[in-house]
């Protein structure tokens, strides 16, 4: 059933309560960096009025993701409901709905959440300095150099995910009542890592857009992509069984950010002159190779696990096939990237190791 009253205050003033728990972590750190708020109220002049009209796009850009987002959930819900009507309630093979649906897209979402996100946020600042003095080129080599970074850690990842998605989704989600459907996450998550490249190019490519003050833009490329996602998901949908329902709709969101990317830097391109694409190509490939081999080495490791373990032993397999296949790919992954000089990916290794030296 629903939720009580008591649960959703619960849900609400604790949801509320975390974000205020996150600002309160920072206020320390923003004293150290020497930053002092004080209200102002004397508010003619100040910009607001240059602010709220690009708040409005970007208001209006939330309402279209919602709208898309709330079709999407409809359809992924159809999935359990057309398995009930099906096979009866309590009984048969379940469709695959929302659960899944969201399940995974959270999931595969984390290393958008960690890298891609930390990247945008620390490069926004110069991104915006770069354009308010009108060097268009500085701008582009910026987010050309950003999105090869960001690609450097989201391609291994997105390539590696079929390879572990079943016991990662198992350790995630396979207990209780919910241990049946562990496979079910597994595909999902593996349809969606197409879409977390696509969809990383495609939000560094905002970051551009955003530094530019183009907001209008930014809402109309939305519009597109919402306008393709909800296509595909009512074209999938109507066209692949309920236990697929979850996976079709990933490969819907996959094609609708797949659009956007193509379409939001070819936009920015036109927009900054150029996006270094020659270098962004002959990364991508070479990122793309090494990413490949090293997946391919984590499967036949993974294969060779599995026809030596007893597959009785659930959890402990699962951990196993997934911490020692992650190794032999970032290993892998690792000598490739050197021999195909790779630059952004011993940047990165660099970065981290001299984290830990201090």
């Amino acid at each position: 059933g629903g939720y009580t009253t008591g649960q959703e205050w619960l849900l609400g003033l604790g949801s509320t309560v975390g974000i205020a728990a996150q600002l309160l972590i920072l206020l320390p750190y923003l004293k150290a960096a020497g930053f002092r708020y004080r209200p102002r109220f004397d508010f003619r002049g100040t910009g607001l009025g240059h602010t709220f009209r690009l708040g409005i796009w970007t208001l209006a850009f939330v309402v279209v993701n919602q709208i898309a987002y709330t079709v999407v959930v409809r359809l992924a819900s159809s999935g359990t409901a057309q398995a009930a009507t099906a096979c009866g309630v309590g009984g048969g093979e379940a469709g695959t709905g929302y659960t899944i649906y969201s399940g995974a897209f959270l999931l595969v979402m984390v290393p958008h959440s960690i890298a891609t996100v930390s990247l945008a946020t620390a490069t926004l600042p110069r991104l915006s300095s770069l354009a308010a003095d009108g060097d268009l080129r500085a701008v582009a080599r910026q987010v050309a150099s950003t999105t090869r970074t960001a690609l450097a850690l989201i391609l291994p990842f997105a390539l590696l995910l079929p390879v572990v998605a079943l016991p990662l989704s198992d350790i995630v989600w396979g207990y209780a009542a919910a241990a049946d459907t562990a496979e079910d996450f597994a595909v999902s998550m593996s349809v969606f890592a197409p879409g977390l490249v696509f969809f990383t190019v495609h939000y560094l490519m905002l970051r551009g857009f955003y530094a530019l003050e183009r907001t209008r833009t930014v809402f109309w490329v939305q519009c597109v992509i919402a306008a393709v996602n909800v296509a595909l998901a009512v074209l999938v949908v109507s066209q692949v069984s309920a236990e697929d329902t979850a996976p079709g709709l990933a490969a819907a969101y996959a094609g609708a950010y797949g659009v956007g990317a193509l379409l939001s830097y070819l936009l920015l391109r036109s927009v900054l002159g150029g996006m270094e694409t020659r270098g962004l190509i002959s990364f991508g490939l070479r990122t793309l190779l090494a990413a490949g081999l090293a997946a391919g080495a984590a499967w036949a490791w993974r294969t060779l696990l599995l026809s030596l373990w007893d597959a009785d032993d659930g959890k402990l397999l699962s951990i196993t096939l997934l911490g020692s296949a992650a190794l032999v790919d970032v290993v892998v992954f690792l000598v490739l990237a050197r021999l195909l000089r790779i630059r952004e990916i011993s940047e990165v290794v660099g970065l981290v190791t001299s984290r830990f030296r201090r």
